[in-house]
């Protein structure tokens, strides 16, 4: 009891001290420099604070530099030609290309075809637009102007016409029926439809008779 009497009250402080660096501030360069302290010490002592010397080794990758001076100065060819690269054409450059030759092609068959006159061979896609021209042509010459224009002979057509065709259906050939189940089926009647010159030919030909 008698000991902790005899201690000394510790006193605390009615209120806190500003720090040493309280109120101060980093002189600018456009300060005034005190007195015996010119301008350029001022500047070197901010870029000093600023970024050292210490600050720029300790940013520089130790590894970077090691790359670095393995691969050596670069090598410069003086006498290479300066080149500059093509564009890569695009898909509907190319799509465009490929459909402008397919129909060059096109065309120089047809100048060669009828260059060598009238052929007596057919493709499929000629004779088909060709039997479906004669369905609406009201002479020989509307016909023969088709296949003059696909360099086929027009003599081969019309024997060929009499045995083949393209099919046709009529309004009264369709019929549409409903099952059971409510499932629709359509069905057509083909028909066949000749030239209508041919069936003058086939008049005049019976009246003679």
């Amino acid at each position: 009891m008698g000991s902790s009497a005899s201690k000394a009250a510790r006193k605390l402080p009615k209120r806190a001290e500003p720090p040493t660096w309280a109120g101060k501030r980093t002189p600018g360069p456009t300060d005034v420099p005190p007195a015996g302290v010119t301008r350029e010490q001022v500047r070197e002592k901010l870029a000093s604070e600023h970024r050292t010397e210490a600050i720029e080794q300790d940013a520089r990758d130790p590894h970077l530099l090691a790359n670095l001076q393995s691969l050596g100065p670069v090598k410069v060819d003086h006498h290479m030609k300066p080149t500059r690269p093509e564009p890569a054409a695009s898909n509907t450059a190319r799509l465009f290309q490929a459909r402008y030759r397919h129909e060059q092609d096109l065309e120089a068959t047809r100048q060669s075809s009828r260059q060598a006159g009238p052929s007596t061979q057919l493709n499929t896609t000629q004779l088909v637009n060709v039997l479906n021209a004669r369905k609406g042509a009201a002479d020989p010459e509307a016909v023969k102007n088709v296949t003059r224009e696909m360099g086929i002979d027009f003599g081969k057509v019309e024997r060929i016409a009499r045995f083949v065709n393209t099919p046709s259906v009529s309004k009264e050939g369709v019929r549409t029926t409903v099952d059971n189940m409510g499932n629709e089926q359509t069905i057509a009647k083909a028909i066949w439809i000749d030239a209508p010159y041919a069936d003058l030919n086939k008049t005049s030909s019976a009246n003679s008779l």
